[in-house]
Formats: structure tokens, C-alpha cells, sequence
């Protein structure tokens, strides 16, 4: 990679590492302070919130990486985006307010998300998606320096308010009112400093971003009944604490996905335009080296996080160390659908993908059904059949639509093997024999990647001497 790529990744590594890490981050001070129970409610708070953006969002930004992100002149392509953030705001305001009408005019009380919540739920909703947009054009105009510092200021905020609450008054409702209040700021500032004029595109245009993102939306909505939607099923089946003791494992399992996300913000807004200028060796490529980071994260947090549990947790969250191992399998199929779905999207065939996605769910939740009294356990198993499914479906339909020649062979090996390293992590309770695996389990599989070619010894020269020139251009 050239010295620019290398530090827009960097930059967006630490981003990500302190938005979406920050609950990682302030773990051990959040169970110090709340029981499991409340750290339940609040999770409980958080997959509400998710779904209901996820819905009123009509992935949105998707398009901007599709129709606006390929627009070769900068003024035209920031018109449109100006257009498509536009649309994207009124349109959240609007449904919005009738998903809150309903609520309110329906007969619905959820006793774990008080009266207060709920008003800060809608206003996350108003300004999440046109926030998504303003994001995803730093990214796709490669403005890491700006992103940066919008996430460190951020991040900052919402410590220092976590802290004075933890301190004064440990409240959910008072913890989930910071961090709205902190990324509501975060989407006043991104609004005025882009500058986006406010302007709608012409129907017809912004019939096609529908047309378009719809599938996808209802996709990310049947995705979320395997990575989300659980939440509601154990809230509902065991209670608040059981969710805990799953939430903080479930806060490592974001932890794969958080440090694989730098790969994802650099490659996925360029993965069309790559495939088309430079074939798709260099995509089959740079997919397989991003696989490889992913399976390397998997493993190293797997055991870091046994580690984690039992020296840095209270006794009452150790119970959460025998979920991680599972809950990091749901991340790792996940994240292989992300990284081989290409052909689908790049043929603009995103119907299908939804088919894939609710074939997969009802299966998961079909065996989900008829295990439910054996525990979470099973649960969490029939979730993760799911998302091998998807995998193995997306994987499939996208070689037949596009095909990416891909070392499939020793790709699969590679994630047998990582499968099977990430099992015997859920059966060891002593810190020495987990940090002697932390160690020894990333080397075997830097070793079978250079075995099977899927790394080679040039690769490692060329990232250091990428790394040596990026540090001496940085000092």
C-alpha cells in the first residue's frame, strides 16, 4: 500500500477503535458501577434504538457509494450528495414522527424502556442516517484527518460525561442521554462544517436511491434477526441479567468487527472501482489479505478477552467468558459475508441478497424454536448456523454473478481452522494456558497462510517498508 493509504487506515483504525470501541473501552468502569442487570436494560435500550435506524435509514448511504462516489466531477458529485443528504433528513424526520405517533396512540409498554428513553430514541432516529451520510462522504473523499478529529472529540465527551454520572448518579436512562446528547453534537457539527445546501434531487433520481436501497434495508433488517435481534430473545426467554452476562460478551465480539472496520472503511468504498480498473486478481487479492486480518483478530481476541474477563471483571461478569467464543463465531461469518459480497452488489442484484438473508434467519430461528429450553447456548448456536448459511449462500450467488478468483480452497481451510482455534478457547479458565494460546494460535495461522500462499514473505516487506515510510513522513 502507498504511504497515503497506510495513514488514512491508520487514522481510521484509531477512529473506529474509540467510536465504536468506547463501550469496549469503558467496560471495566461500567460493571465496577452497574449490575448486570442494568447493563442489560441498557443493551436492551441500544438493539431498540439500532433496528429502528436501521429501518428509518432505508440504508441511504449506500447510495452514495454507488451512484454518487462514481461521479468523476467533484462539484456535480457534491451536489448529488447534497441532494441525497437532503432527502435522507426529511425523510427520517418524517417517519419518525409517525413511528412515534404510533407508539404513542398504540397500546404498547415495554417495562424495560421507560416513557424517557423512548423520546431519546426518536431523536437518534431524526439524525442518524443524514449522520451515516456525512460520515460515509469523509471517508469516500478520504478526508481521515477530519474524521479523525470529529471521533476524538467525541470519544472524549462522552468519557468525561460517563465518569461525572458514574460518579454522581449511575442511571440508565442518564448514560444512554450522554451518548445521544454527544452524537446528536457530533451530527450539528458534520452539518454545518460540510456544508451540504439543503436541495432534493428529482423524483426519478430519488425513486432509484430507493429502489435501490430498499433491498438492502430489508436485508440489514433480516441480518439484525441474527445479530441483534437475539437481544429481544433472551430479554424475553431467561432475563436482564442473562442479557448482561451476554452483552459483555457480545462487546468483545464488536471488538473483531471494530478492528477489521479500518480495512472495511479503505476498501469498501473503492472495491467497485477497483474491480473495474484493475480485474479481478488485485480485488480477489486484497479481499483475501483482508480475510486473513479478520481471522487473525477473531483468534487474538478470543483469548484476550479470557484473559480480560477473569483478571478485570467483577466475579459477578465471569459467567461471560463462556459465551465469547460463540458470540466471536457469529462476528466471523458476519464479517466473511461483507468480505465476499461483491458480485451481488456490483450487479446491482440486491433483491437477491435479501432472499439470502431471510432464508438464513428463518432457518437460525427455525432451530432456535425448537431448542429454546436447552438455554442460551443453543440459542447461540442456531445463530451461528445462520450466518454460515449466509456466508456460504452470498459467497455463492456472488462467484455465479461476478465471479473474484479467489484461492477458495486455502480460504476455507483458513476459516476451519480459525473456527476450531476460536472452539477451544471456550473451554480454558486458566489466564497462563490462554495467554501461552494468544501467542501461539496467530503464529499457526500466519504459518498455514504462507503454507497455502495466501500471504508470501514479499507481503511482509513490502507492509514494513510501506510502515517505515509512512513513520518517517509522519515525523
Amino acid at each position: 500500500m502507498s504511504h497515503s493509504q497506510i495513514k488514512s487506515i491508520s487514522l481510521y483504525a484509531s477512529s473506529v477503535v474509540l467510536m465504536k470501541g468506547i463501550s469496549l473501552i469503558t467496560l471495566p468502569l461500567m460493571a465496577y458501577y452497574l449490575s448486570p442487570s442494568q447493563i442489560g436494560q441498557l443493551e436492551l435500550m441500544g438493539v431498540t434504538t439500532m433496528f429502528f435506524s436501521l429501518v428509518i435509514g432505508i440504508a441511504m448511504h449506500e447510495n452514495l457509494y454507488r451512484f454518487i462516489g462514481v461521479v468523476k466531477d467533484s462539484d456535480e458529485q457534491k451536489q448529488k450528495a447534497a441532494q441525497l443528504y437532503s432527502a435522507t433528513l426529511c425523510l427520517s424526520i418524517f417517519l419518525t414522527a409517525l413511528l412515534t405517533a404510533a407508539y404513542w396512540l398504540l397500546p404498547i409498554n415495554v417495562a424495560a424502556i421507560p416513557d424517557k428513553a423512548v423520546g431519546l430514541i426518536a431523536l437518534v432516529l431524526c439524525y442518524e442516517a443524514p449522520l451515516a451520510i456525512c460520515l460515509a462522504w469523509l471517508r469516500l473523499k478520504n478526508e481521515a484527518t477530519l474524521f479523525f478529529k470529529v471521533c476524538v472529540t467525541t470519544v472524549a465527551l462522552q468519557v468525561g460525561l460517563l465518569i461525572v454520572v458514574l460518579n454522581l448518579a449511575p442511571s440508565v436512562i442518564v448514560i444512554f442521554a450522554l451518548n445521544v446528547l454527544c452524537t446528536f453534537g457530533q451530527f450539528l457539527f458534520l452539518h454545518y462544517k460540510l456544508g451540504f445546501k439543503l436541495s432534493l434531487p428529482d423524483y426519478s433520481i430519488f425513486k432509484g436511491y430507493i429502489r435501490y436501497s430498499i433491498p438492502l434495508m430489508l436485508s440489514g433488517v433480516v441480518a439484525f434477526g441474527l445479530s441483534g435481534a437475539e437481544r429481544w430473545v433472551i430479554a424475553g426467554t431467561t432475563d436482564l441479567q442473562t442479557l448482561g452476562m451476554y452483552a459483555i460478551a457480545a462487546k468483545f465480539a464488536l471488538g473483531v468487527g471494530i478492528l477489521v472496520q479500518p480495512f472495511h472503511m479503505w476498501w469498501m468504498p473503492k472495491r467497485f472501482a477497483a474491480l473495474e480498473q484493475h480485474g479481478t486478481q488485485y480485488t480477489a487479492k486484497v479481499t483475501q489479505q483482508g480475510i486473513m486480518l479478520l481471522c487473525m483478530v477473531a483468534v487474538i481476541v478470543s483469548w484476550s478477552s479470557q484473559v480480560f474477563i477473569w483478571v478485570a471483571l467483577p466475579d459477578a461478569y465471569h459467567l461471560a467468558a463462556s459465551y465469547v467464543s460463540l458470540t466471536i463465531c457469529m462476528m466471523l461469518f458476519k464479517e466473511l459475508v461483507e468480505f465476499t459480497n461483491l458480485g451481488i452488489l456490483y450487479k446491482k442484484q440486491t433483491t437477491q441478497l435479501l432472499i439470502i438473508n431471510i432464508a438464513s434467519t428463518l432457518s437460525a430461528f427455525f432451530i432456535c424454536y425448537l431448542t429454546i429450553g436447552l438455554g442460551i447456548d443453543a440459542i447461540l448456536l442456531a445463530l451461528i448456523f445462520g450466518q454460515l448459511s449466509r456466508f456460504v449462500a452470498t459467497y455463492w450467488r456472488s462467484q455465479k454473478l461476478a465471479p473474484i478468483h479467489y484461492q477458495a480452497s486455502a480460504i476455507f481451510g483458513l476459516v476451519v481452522l480459525t473456527t476450531l482455534f476460536l472452539v477451544t478457547s471456550r473451554y480454558q479458565q486458566h489466564v497462563e494456558l490462554s495467554l501461552l494460546m494468544l501467542c501461539l494460535q496467530p503464529l499457526a495461522l500466519v504459518a498455514y497462510a504462507l503454507r497455502t500462499k495466501l500471504l508470501d514473505l514479499s507481503t511482509f516487506r513490502t507492509a514494513y517498508s510501506a510502515f517505515q515510510t509512512y513513520i518517517g513522513k509522519a515525523q
